[in-house]
């Protein structure tokens, strides 16, 4: 199963995942399609790491 667009919020700032996975094993990714990284989402990914140090992102 999956979610679109999950929302983590921040301090002043939201991030918007593209997707967020479950898995059958009982594990869970956010995963995110980047074209290209900006200056933007590299300060949310830094961000997410220092709010939500369990979730890791992977760029598709």
């Amino acid at each position: 199963m999956f979610l679109h667009q999950v929302p983590f919020r921040m301090s002043g700032s939201t991030y918007w995942a593209d997707f967020m996975v479950f898995w059958n094993d009982g594990s869970v990714t956010v995963e995110d399609v980047k074209g290209m990284k900006t200056a933007a989402y590299k300060k949310q990914k830094a961000m997410m790491a220092v709010h939500f140090p369990a979730v890791e992102i992977q760029e598709l």
